[in-house]
């Protein structure tokens, strides 16, 4: 797990900061290629008013998730919220005094509490046009804005940089990312028959050369040009093995892009890309493949 805590000094900057993790969390999901949802939550256990949870469908998932097939409303099953309805008015009777009147307190009526759980078919709590989905899904992340929820008990507090030094509780918030749970996710909807597919954000290296004969000084330049600046995640596969027993390994790893040194590449410079993500195979000069690789690993 990758945990990340946070601590303001006032509730709008600790609400600024939720916004600014939550919205790094959504680009690293969106890089993994994966379809994650993400849902308003139950703090549960941890607390605080406020937290998301960043699913992947999976009949295995611990989580059920309600989506509206009409507005995209996503939503945790444990906190499905009723339709909301507007007061109506009603004629009070004249006041008395409570003592005189009644010996226990009525909780307020105003705000029902529905303890049903929606199903499939439902009308969305949104829209009210929708139906709503129920699918069960994996949470692969968690964010929560936790306030004063422990720093009030523990009286953690920050002292202000004003002319007082005004002392504040600290405002807190708790960001996780399961980070073993992402690996077991991209193996499962990222991979086929030949191995793994890594995305790019979190390949073992973005490309990798292999040589249909062994290495010489011409593959150990063509590599040292690819990787020399370090903008490329580049490994050359320089091991005493069979060339079909390289690719093979390259497709059970599943590097995003390979590259084929063969006979057109020694005799007349022109290399072969592989790219099994986008089910592409071309013939790249050598004065080109670095431009290319640029824009194929933006494409992937």
């Amino acid at each position: 797990m990758k945990d990340l805590y946070t601590f303001d000094s006032s509730p709008e900057a600790a609400e600024n900061t939720y916004r600014e993790v939550s919205d790094a969390y959504r680009a690293f999901f969106a890089d993994l290629k994966l379809p994650i949802m993400v849902a308003k939550a139950s703090s549960g256990d941890m607390g605080g008013d406020l937290s998301h949870e960043y699913l992947l469908s999976n009949p295995a998932g611990e989580e059920t998730v309600e989506t509206c097939d009409n507005c995209g409303y996503i939503n945790d099953n444990v906190v499905s919220a009723p339709p909301k309805t507007s007061p109506e008015s009603v004629e009070l009777s004249e006041s008395q005094s409570v003592a005189s009147s009644t010996s226990t307190i009525e909780p307020p009526t105003d705000e029902p509490l529905d303890l049903s759980q929606p199903a499939t078919g439902a009308a969305c709590p949104r829209c009210k046009e929708g139906s709503l989905q129920l699918s069960q899904a994996l949470e692969l992340g968690h964010t929560f804005y936790l306030g004063t929820r422990y720093s009030k008990p523990l009286s953690l507090s920050i002292q202000l940089s004003n002319e007082a030094q005004t002392q504040v509780l600290a405002q807190m918030g708790c960001y996780g990312i399961g980070v073993s749970r992402i690996l077991g996710a991209v193996a499962e909807h990222k991979s086929d028959e030949r191995g793994l597919g890594w995305p790019r954000a979190i390949a073992p290296y973005e490309v990798v050369v292999v040589p249909t004969s062994p290495v010489t000084a011409q593959v150990i330049d063509f590599y040292d040009k690819l990787a020399h600046d370090g903008r490329l995640d580049v490994v050359l596969d320089d091991r005493e093995k069979s060339f079909g027993w390289k690719m093979k390994d390259a497709d059970a790893i599943g590097y995003p892009v390979i590259i084929v040194l063969g006979r057109a590449w020694r005799d007349g410079g022109s290399c072969e890309v592989q790219c099994r993500s986008l089910g592409l195979k071309e013939s790249v000069d050598d004065d080109a493949v670095r431009c290319y690789l640029d824009d194929l690993l933006n494409r992937i």
